[in-house]
């Protein structure tokens, strides 16, 4: 996912670097956008999970 998206935003880091923008920063943003993403991917995850948990602990099955 992460290289189909840098792959299709190529022209706007394009742009970026054109008008004066360093590799560097150009990294960091994609850096960030990617943190960004497991962090938010992350915590959907774990609060399904705990979703999950509540309603299987509602219908009576044992928790660990």
């Amino acid at each position: 996912m992460l290289y189909m998206f840098t792959y299709e935003n190529q022209k706007q880091y394009a742009v970026l670097r054109a008008l004066g923008s360093s590799s560097r920063s150009v990294l960091a943003m994609v850096g960030i956008q990617a943190a960004t993403c497991a962090l938010i991917g992350t915590g959907i995850g774990i609060g399904l999970c705990g979703i999950a948990g509540a309603g299987v602990e509602r219908m009576g099955f044992p928790s660990a």
